[in-house]
């Protein structure tokens, strides 16, 4: 019989060699999917940043002169860097979440799913995960009241997941109960690492 072998009383059961050869096929193929799903989303986010970089920097230049001129802020810190990355990460946030090009309407249609993680691809909830990850890592670094506070930083990311979630539905898009709770543990898991690189430093200068 094909694809068995018989040793004594013991039958061993071995793939044909074109079984062997279908599945390395459909290996790489699955791989160069993955691999070029993965180039597009990375060269549209590549492309947002460049889209959204100026816009960011006007912002915070704005904001930056608005707490000058009301003497909130009189020094320059290299920690503002932090406060120009987030100005630019928000826009760009918005703008790969098609908030500023979606045609809104409140007569529908409204595509929604509610039940998460049936059916889903591993490239899109990383993607979702790493979308909110930096803004779980800023916020300590920007926001005194976010340092030390997980379900300060949890709330907030979970807040702004569900307002990009709730204009996508009224912008025609799909909201989906999956890329709330991703986009929530990637803020969160952020802020996680932020808090661990925070303390190591802080180890650090102590010990010195």
């Amino acid at each position: 019989i094909p694809g068995r072998i018989y040793v004594g009383f013991v039958t061993l059961r071995v793939p044909p060699y074109s079984l062997l050869l279908y599945m390395n096929s459909l290996r790489i193929r699955c791989q160069l999917y993955l691999y070029n799903i993965s180039m597009n989303y990375m060269i549209k986010g590549i492309q947002a940043l460049k889209e959204s970089f100026f816009l960011g920097i006007i912002i915070y230049i704005v904001i930056f002169v608005l707490l000058y001129l009301f003497k909130k802020r009189r020094t320059i810190s290299w920690n503002y860097m932090f406060e120009g990355i987030f100005c630019i990460y928000c826009v760009t946030l918005l703008n790969l979440t098609g908030i500023f090009t979606l045609s809104y309407s409140l007569n529908g249609p409204f595509n929604y799913n509610l039940l998460p993680f049936i059916g889903s691809s591993i490239v899109p909830i990383l993607l979702n995960f790493a979308l909110f990850f930096p803004l779980g890592f800023l916020l300590p670094l920007i926001f005194r009241s976010c340092r030390g506070n997980w379900k300060k930083v949890a709330i907030i990311s979970g807040l702004i997941s569900f307002l990009i979630e709730l204009l996508q539905l009224f912008g025609g898009r799909y909201a989906e109960m999956e890329d709330f709770l991703i986009n929530t543990l990637g803020g969160f898991s952020g802020y996680i690492v932020c808090t661990a690189i925070c303390e190591r430093k802080t180890n650090r200068r102590k010990a010195v």
